[in-house]
Parts: C-alpha cells; sequence; structure tokens
C-alpha cells in the first residue's frame, strides 16, 4: 500500500522558505492539518526569493493566492492551485478556466489520481522541476495526468523514463500504458524489447497476468527471439491461469475457447516433429484435423512442399532481425580524404583512414562496414576495415577484412 504523505502544504518545501499563507485548516480522514501563520512583520517571501522559479515553487499547494481547490483522490484530499499559472502550463487549464465554458466554481473533484501524483503533476507545472529518481510505477502514474492535461513536455520525460527502467517485469504493463495513453513511439520500443527479451519475459507474473489482445499482439511478431516449442508452453501456462481467472475447468475445450485466434497464431510447423509430439499433441489443443495437418507439414521435405496441405498456422520460422542503426563517421567524406606529399603516391601509401567508435549497454550485432573511396589514377586500391570489441579499455576481439578494387 501506497504511504500518504500529510501534510501536504510541506510536501515540496520547508516551512521557513514557505511564503506567509492566511491561517486555515482541513481535514482529510482521520488526520487534521493546520496551515502555518507567519507574522508579517517578517520580510515578505517574495523579497527572498530571486527567481520566478523559487517563488512560484513557494506556491506549490499553498493557499496564499489560490483561486481554486482540487479535491484528489477517494478521500478527496484538498490541493490548493492558481489558475494563472496551471494555465500557462496546460492549454486544458487554460480552457477550463478561461475559456468561453469555464468552470465558475472553487472546488474540482479528481477521484481517479493519487494525491501524491498529483502534487508531482502540480510542481512539474510550477517550477519544470523532474524527479528522475522516482520507481517506474509511479512514473506510469505520473503519465496519466500528463496525457489528460495535455503537457506533452511531460510525457516526454516519463516515457523516456520508462525507457531506460524497461526490464522483462515491468515491460507488459508499460505497453499496456503505451497503448491507453496513445504513445506509438514508447509501444514501438516495448515491442521490440519484448523481441529480444521474450524468453525472460514468459517467466514473469505479468505474461501470466496480460489481456488476450497483448497476448496476440505478441504471438503475432515475426522477430521473437525464442524456440516455439517454449513459446507454446508459456502460452500454455497463460491459458490455464486466464481459466482460473474465468472460473473455467481447465481442459482443452475451455483452453481452446479462452485462447480463440491466439491458438492459430502458434507457429506449429516450425516445431520439431518430437517436441511437437511430446509436447503439443498430449495436450489435446488440437483437433484430429489439425495435428494431421501439421504432422504431414513437418515431415513432408521442402523438395516436395507442393504436396504439403494447407494449415490454418504459419509455417514461417520466426528469426530475430535486430533493428539497423547507421552510424556514419563523416557527412562528406572527399573533404576527410588525407593528402600526401608526392602527390597519390605509389599504390602502399595510405591516402585515407578514418575512425568510428562507440559503446553499447547491452549485446549487439555488427551487420557491416562501408568503406568509402574516390575515383584516382592509382591502378587499384586496397581497402581495410577493422572490427575491434573492447570492455574497460582491454582488447577482447579484433578482426581485418581487406579488399583491393581495380
Amino acid at each position: 500500500p501506497r504511504s500518504t504523505l500529510f501534510p501536504y502544504t510541506t510536501l515540496f518545501r520547508s516551512p521557513v522558505d514557505s511564503p506567509p499563507p492566511a491561517t486555515a485548516s482541513y481535514s482529510a480522514g482521520n488526520h487534521s492539518h493546520s496551515s502555518q501563520t507567519i507574522n508579517s512583520d517578517l520580510q515578505s517571501w517574495q523579497e527572498s526569493k530571486r527567481t520566478i522559479k523559487d517563488r512560484t515553487s513557494c506556491l506549490v499547494n499553498n493557499e496564499r493566492l489560490s483561486d481554486v481547490t482540487f479535491l484528489v483522490g477517494q478521500n478527496e484530499t484538498p490541493i490548493f492551485g492558481h489558475k494563472t499559472i496551471l494555465s500557462v502550463g496546460s492549454p486544458y487549464f487554460e480552457k477550463l478556466f478561461f475559456g468561453p465554458m469555464a468552470e465558475k466554481k472553487t472546488q474540482i473533484k479528481i477521484p481517479d489520481i493519487e494525491p501524491e501524483i498529483f502534487l508531482t503533476f502540480l510542481k512539474y507545472l510550477y517550477t519544470d522541476e523532474f524527479d528522475s529518481s522516482m520507481d517506474d510505477s509511479d512514473t506510469l502514474l505520473l503519465l496519466k495526468p500528463a496525457k489528460v492535461y495535455i503537457v506533452p513536455h511531460l510525457a516526454e520525460k516519463c516515457t523516456a523514463l520508462l525507457v531506460e527502467r524497461m526490464n522483462p517485469e515491468n515491460v507488459l504493463v508499460i505497453y499496456n500504458r503505451a497503448l491507453i495513453f496513445d504513445e506509438p513511439k514508447l509501444a514501438d520500443f516495448c515491442l521490440r524489447f519484448v523481441d529480444r527479451q521474450i524468453d525472460k519475459i514468459v517467466a514473469t507474473d505479468n505474461f501470466l497476468h496480460m489481456e488476450a489482445e497483448i497476448l496476440c499482439t505478441m504471438l503475432d511478431r515475426d522477430n521473437l527471439r525464442i524456440d516455439e516449442c517454449t513459446l507454446f508452453k508459456a502460452v500454455v501456462k497463460w491459458t490455464e491461469m486466464e481459466c482460473a481467472r474465468q472460473n473455467l475447468d481447465f481442459n482443452s475445450a475451455n483452453s481452446r475457447s479462452v485462447l480463440g485466434r491466439a491458438l492459430y497464431m502458434v507457429r506449429f510447423p516450425t516445431m520439431g516433429q518430437e517436441e511437437f509430439c511430446l509436447e503439443v499433441v498430449p495436450t489435446d489443443i488440437l483437433t484430429k484435423d489439425e495435428i494431421i495437418g501439421v504432422f504431414m507439414n513437418l515431415c513432408i521435405s521442402a523438395e516436395l512442399r507442393y504436396y504439403r496441405p494447407e494449415t490454418p498456422f504459419s509455417t514461417t520460422k520466426r528469426v530475430f532481425r535486430p533493428k539497423l542503426h547507421y552510424l556514419s563517421r563523416f557527412a562528406d567524406v572527399l573533404s576527410k580524404v588525407l593528402s600526401v606529399n608526392n602527390g597519390f603516391g605509389s599504390s602502399s601509401d595510405v591516402l585515407y583512414s578514418s575512425k568510428l567508435r562507440f559503446q553499447t549497454d547491452q549485446r549487439i550485432f555488427i551487420h557491416g562496414v562501408g568503406v568509402y573511396g574516390i575515383a584516382s589514377p592509382i591502378p587499384s586500391i586496397r581497402f581495410n576495415a577493422t572490427a575491434s570489441i573492447c570492455k574497460a579499455q582491454n582488447l577482447l576481439s579484433c578482426r581485418t577484412d581487406r579488399k583491393s578494387v581495380v
């Protein structure tokens, strides 16, 4: 359970730095809260704050100058706001408070956002401060007000942090929220992460609790880095859990029912014959005609593939194909050609040299290296491409390919 932070008026500032509010008190649940009263003879809070950020930060959830109160969460915790500041940060609030159909009420209920998250959201609107140390759960919760109240730069910060914190345990939850809040780039990143880490994802609890539609999206992927038999066994575990959620007995008929079209996204013809016999047939999840069709596809060789019967299951094997990223050393190759004292010199002279160095935080595949040359009177030009792999400045491996162009 999430701990509740009280008093909210001191969540983002110390009492000494607070602007002097009028004396006020409110009650939330079994807790009573009183705002502080500061001697008006002391230096005004505006004088002690040198920047606009410092001054507006003092107004976060402060009753001074407040002209709207949000009743947040199921307990309707009061949180003070300032219409002008809110409208500067959000077009939603501008239309709400100053549009043709402006809200005249001074109290607005927000029952579907937790008070702590709404305060974090207000703090960003008032100060541009974003807590990058928050966990992925709070980041997902913060993404909701960022989208609802149309603050795209906050949504971008949330999605960037979620990408950074993504792991096999939370990727399906993040993908689900990306669909809900219409974040296609985040959703695409999640799916590419699933392609790479599917073998770890199927072993998590979140895999067993995901929605059927997300399961179908996953099974429709061509790039999953997992063998089909292991994937099928994970699908069977999900099916057993789904039957329990629907209060159904776990049997072949109910399994086919809860899987629906997901069953036909499992690529049985790409399994080995022994795997299909030992792992799939005993489950009785396929009909006799489906089993015969898969068997014939497994047994008939590729040379005689025209005799294979049609089957509702894809015969295309999943192959993990990482997304290609291109790194360019120079935008203008010609300007980087090295000149030598004796013109073009002999064929053994080095005319062009270029290095490209980068580091990664995960396993990558080097797809290829492109080397560019220029037209010259030299009879032949030799190109050398060397790829070196280092870890902590230590050389782990090195490979050099040579090619001559006549």
